[in-house]
């Protein structure tokens, strides 16, 4: 059997917020449906509650076909009342066993009672072991009659085919709460031809993780593949991603997974990193093609890492497994939170980048940058009085174009950082940069020793041509005082 570890670990550091209420809730563990389930049947399809490979607890929720032999649906709906809701949420863990691909197959929602319904989540090519999932069901919210169907197609019964449904919550919040909103808190659709700042890559042996647009991206132009550089050895790769989270929770995490021929393996799956690492979601069974994994972190505190994890010793197209479109996103406060950290302009610090700027006509400020799209509203400043606007924005890194996005009674303005220690051009834009340089051939001379010789710009390089700016002209003036022990900077 061909075998491989590759880890693909991201770092982030977690903290406070709330993630919207349970407004329904089912164990499944009474032993039969509850008044908010019904069910929906073709042929010789079969419904039922019962015992037996429970995620948790004794019971779960099958669909299946019984006697065997017949094409059938087999579906459980849930109904529940979400008038005067927002933000609703699907969460439940399911597995299937041997089910061929159907359309027929998945999770679907109906915002009119069930006469027509969506199709939100595909069954296709699912796992063999139970999987997390979360589900956007934003489309119920303010619906009184909302319906949720589990939808099963085939023609065997258990355990030869059908699906296993357990532990099925919706949460929402109040359309009145003044709740935190959801913010993406970091997003990398690797785009670029090398992997960000943000990333970093390790591993033992031959191991290969590798940003290629080779074995066709989930979206173009790159992805990320994991595998054996040389087949025939256990590996272990990772990929680190560090970000600071500490200022949300509910936390998820999203991204496009797919693999060529992996083995099961207890080993292959998604883990948290919290003080010790815990197994969140396995890979086994995964997908021939991409297919949106959406994992609900909320239940974790003190994360500061998360891990794609995967065992075999065979490189790509043999095995391995690909990865694009990572998102990670959390609950914030009802608003923007000034930072607590000093300085004015963009200050880079581990995980993040401090913005401060004085603006004191501005009603509000955000930054808009190469970091989030160069969007007027994804990343705005809290207000700290005296005309200072702040926040630590924890998708923003060193390098990175910037410019502040004043909003005054006169309207909008994009304007340079004042503070910025590089533009582009007198025209262009600001540009992160790391504040801590290190000197390498410059010492403090004794004051008694030190002679500081000031000259002025343009009466020193008056009359020289060329097109250089006038500090590279000054440069060339430098002979004229090096030999009086003068270190020209």
């Amino acid at each position: 059997m061909k075998k491989l570890i590759i880890a693909l670990a991201l770092s982030i550091f977690c903290a406070s917020a709330s993630f919207g209420a349970t407004v329904f809730s089912d164990t499944f563990e009474s032993g039969s449906l509850g008044a908010s389930w019904s069910t929906y049947k073709t042929a010789n399809g079969r419904v039922q509650v019962t015992t037996g490979t429970a995620y948790a607890g004794s019971y779960s929720l099958k669909l299946d076909a019984y006697p065997s032999g017949t094409y059938s649906y087999a579906a459980g709906i849930l109904t529940v009342d979400l008038s005067g809701k927002t933000g609703s949420r699907l969460k439940f863990y399911w597995r299937e066993y041997g089910d061929e691909n159907h359309t027929g197959d998945g999770v679907f929602i109906s915002t009119d009672g069930g006469s027509t319904w969506t199709k939100i989540l595909s069954f296709n090519n699912g796992p063999s072991s139970y999987r997390a999932q979360d589900l956007d069901i934003s489309a119920l919210d303010g619906k009184s009659n909302a319906k949720i169907k589990f939808q099963f197609y085939d023609n065997y019964a258990m355990y030869s085919d059908g699906y296993a449904i357990d532990n099925v919550e919706v949460t929402a919040t109040d359309s009145g709460s003044s709740g935190g909103s959801e913010v993406t808190l970091f997003q990398d659709n690797f785009d670029a031809s090398t992997l960000g700042s943000s990333w970093s890559t390790s591993g033992i042996g031959n191991w290969q993780v590798s940003l290629t647009s080779s074995y066709t991206p989930y979206s173009t132009p790159y992805h990320v593949t994991l595998s054996a550089s040389v087949s025939g050895s256990y590996e272990t790769s990772q990929l680190i991603l560090s970000k600071d989270l500490s200022a949300y929770t509910g936390v998820k995490v999203e991204f496009y997974y797919k693999e060529y021929g992996d083995e099961n393996h207890t080993s292959d799956g998604l883990y948290i990193y919290n003080g010790s690492w815990i197994k969140v979601l396995s890979f086994n069974g995964g997908p021939s093609s991409w297919t949106k994994y959406t994992v609900d972190l909320s239940a974790y505190s003190g994360i500061t890492k998360i891990k794609w994890q995967q065992y075999d010793n065979y490189r790509l197209s043999s095995d391995g497994v690909c990865i694009d479109n990572v998102k990670v996103t959390g609950i914030g406060s009802s608003g923007p939170v000034a930072s607590s950290k000093a300085g004015m302009g963009a200050i880079p610090y581990t995980g993040g980048v401090t913005f401060r700027v004085w603006a004191p006509n501005a009603t509000a400020v955000t930054v808009g940058g190469t970091f989030n799209g160069w969007s007027a509203t994804a990343s705005p400043l809290a207000s700290e009085g005296n005309g200072y606007w702040s926040a630590d924005i924890t998708t923003a890194s060193a390098n990175a174009g910037y410019k502040f996005v004043i909003t005054h009674a006169g309207g909008t303005l994009w304007k340079n950082d004042p503070y910025a220690r590089e533009v582009t051009s007198s025209v262009g834009n600001s540009v992160i940069k790391d504040r801590n340089y290190t000197w390498s051939s410059f010492s403090m001379p004794s004051w008694g020793e030190m002679v500081i010789y000031e000259a002025h710009v343009k009466t020193w390089t008056d009359g020289i041509t060329g097109t250089q700016s006038r500090f590279e002209k000054l440069a060339t003036k430098a002979g004229l005082v090096s030999p009086q022990g003068v270190t020209l900077r």
